[in-house]
């Protein structure tokens, strides 16, 4: 790192660039002490202050910074405002102003169709690494250097390429993740209806409207990646509980109706790329809003459907379906690996559908046909088996307590809040840990939730044959106090004669009083 710093002022400063790169690529703990890592990240940054430095240059020497930035020590020449609003410029988010003026409007930015990307790429990823290991970082770009509206105009430049997108919105991501306050601003600055409008750009094809998929049917590559990281500030973004404008409330619905076919393109896409994309679908769906539950299960006379398409009630619920895959998946995988390291996939998934099923009447009736079939003939209690109803009532006494509450919840949302069916379907003993936070242990009606909620009086599920209400199996024989006199001298007989046949196989010796005693 020595060397690197005494050959910034010379002749041979690319060399040792690529030298250092070369070296260090691949690490992510380095020797050298704090002070040398601050000496060199200020050298580096008086070397990118030059007018005079050609684009190869410029992405070598940010290349060492974002390598520098990997350790949270050692970066104050990096995370001053002055520093940040240097590294800003170079990713063409703000201008070089000074640190006491606000950022200036976005006219006066510099245009990125004028520029280079690679350099913008390159200091993006260093400003990512740097807001993800100094957290104040995120707050002084927010509060200090106003970068929140900058950023949102970017993911609305039209000629920024796919790598530039992908990293200003993991940026932005970061940002907000890391400083809550962000993401009002994001709302404020028209965030929520930009992010959908690129995301729309991202995954259609602006010929003809049509999605951009690949020959398995699948999200192409590049617009996963990208799609991926906006789901993660969209998730971020419609998390915040405020009044939606007209605007934003027909971004919204724009938005679910995008996830519903993402969710059935991606469904038959293996590997880690196309199960991120998934899980950020799914996750984005704990925040869905009331309005938009008719989004992901749309009648068949308003859409048109291509391919495979599953219909239920005049509905298309493919992407119904594809979730309840998922949910299959998550509950497999808990066989191979433990609840504690499996738990939070299986959490974000039922959380997702629970909320799901609250928002939409036909999601709610058709997972609780498939999870939740008619009892016919009860020959088993409800966790007993390998359906995916026994696993999660198994789960609804698991030491993991957050994924016992999610599933639990899940369910008594299928059964429409109603403790007596809910306790038919899982048995008192499974059931007793909700009814009592809900406050229902004397069994009867519905939730205050219920109630508030209006579900349906008509039965989403066939009452069946009478079960135990403790445990949800077979009913008991009857006891001694429920018998008649007769049939209480008839279990007496047959206890007789059973003794009398076991004493005669030689099973057993009765011993008898003696008379003389």
């Amino acid at each position: 790192m020595e060397t690197l710093q005494s050959s910034l002022a010379g002749d041979d400063a690319v060399e040792s660039l690529r030298a250092f790169i070369k070296e260090y690529s691949s690490k992510f703990k380095f020797p050298n002490d704090a002070s040398t890592r601050r000496s060199l990240a200020a050298a580096l940054m008086k070397y990118l202050s030059r007018s005079d430095l050609e684009v190869d240059h410029q992405c070598l020497a940010l290349e060492a910074l974002r390598i520098l930035c990997r350790e949270p020590t050692g970066l104050q020449p990096l995370s001053s405002t002055e520093g940040l609003v240097q590294l800003l410029a170079l990713a063409g988010v703000v201008t070089n102003t000074p640190a006491e003026e606000k950022a200036p409007p976005l006219a006066e930015v510099a245009s990125p169709s004028t520029r280079d990307w690679r350099t913008a790429i390159e200091a993006t990823k260093c400003l990512c690494n740097l807001t993800f290991n100094v957290h104040e970082v995120a707050a002084r770009m927010v509060n200090d250097l106003h970068v929140i509206q900058p950023l949102v105009a970017r993911l609305g430049d039209a000629s920024a390429t796919d790598d530039a997108l992908f990293y200003l919105t993991r940026l932005l991501f970061l940002v907000s993740g890391l400083h809550r306050p962000a993401i009002s601003q994001i709302r404020e600055k028209g965030g929520l209806v930009c992010l959908v409008k690129r995301l729309n750009t991202c995954i259609h094809n602006n010929e003809n409207g049509i999605l951009k998929l690949a020959g398995d049917g699948s999200l192409l590559p590049l617009e996963r990646r990208l799609a991926a990281e906006l789901f993660k500030v969209l998730f971020s973004v419609t998390m915040l509980d405020v009044k939606c404008s007209e605007e934003e409330s027909l971004a919204l619905i724009d938005l679910f109706s995008m996830v519903r076919l993402l969710l059935v393109c991606q469904a038959a896409l293996n590997g880690e790329e196309g199960e991120n994309l998934s899980m950020q679908l799914v996750y984005l769906l704990v925040n869905l809003p009331e309005r938009c539950g008719a989004s992901l299960a749309p009648s068949t006379v308003l859409v048109e459907s291509t391919g495979e398409v599953v219909v239920f009630e005049g509905h298309d619920v493919t992407a119904l379906q594809c979730m309840f895959g998922v949910l299959r998946q998550r509950l497999e995988e808990l066989g191979i690996g433990s609840l504690s390291s499996k738990g939070d996939k299986l959490v974000g998934v039922i959380s997702a559908m629970s909320r799901c099923a609250r928002c939409s009447r036909i999601a709610r009736r058709y997972w609780c046909k498939t999870l939740l079939p008619p009892l016919t003939q009860v020959t088993h209690r409800p966790e007993e088996g390998d359906t995916l109803k026994a696993r999660l009532v198994r789960l609804m006494t698991s030491p993991h307590s957050t994924v016992t509450k999610t599933v639990t919840d899940f369910l008594f949302v299928l059964c429409k809040e109603n403790a007596s069916r809910f306790v038919k379907h899982t048995g008192y003993g499974n059931a007793a840990g909700l009814l009592m936070q809900r406050g229902l242990l004397n069994g009867g009606g519905l939730s205050d939730e219920a109630s508030a909620t209006g579900y349906s009086s008509d039965s989403d599920i066939d009452e069946g044959p009478e079960v135990d209400p403790v445990t949800g199996g077979p009913p008991r024989p009857p006891t001694l106090d429920d018998m008649t006199e007769e049939e209480k001298e008839e279990e007496a007989e047959k206890l007789v004669h059973l003794f009398e046949r076991l004493e005669k196989t030689g099973v057993v010796k009765v011993l008898r009083q003696n008379k003389t005693s």
